[in-house]
């Protein structure tokens, strides 16, 4: 029980943007001179395979800044 709660507010964590390793989050940069913000994700999400309409979707996640790499498999 206790592992599947911590599976499941990992992948909740990694789907904010925020690394559960390193605690890095979205970088935020703002134009002053356009009124512009600039958003850089530090998570990058990728779909592996796609198991159809009532399968599961195997997605992983990367960090940019410490390189963590992990597949989650979520349903729809």
């Amino acid at each position: 029980m206790l592992y599947l709660k911590q599976k499941t507010s990992r992948i909740e964590t990694l789907n904010s943007g925020v690394c559960p390793d390193c605690g890095s989050k979205t970088k935020i940069i703002l134009d002053r001179e356009n009124d512009t913000e600039f958003k850089i994700p530090v998570i990058t999400q990728r779909l592996l395979q796609n198991h159809g309409c009532s399968g599961a979707l195997e997605i992983e996640y990367k960090c940019s800044e410490c390189g963590l790499k992990e597949v989650h498999t979520q349903s729809r």
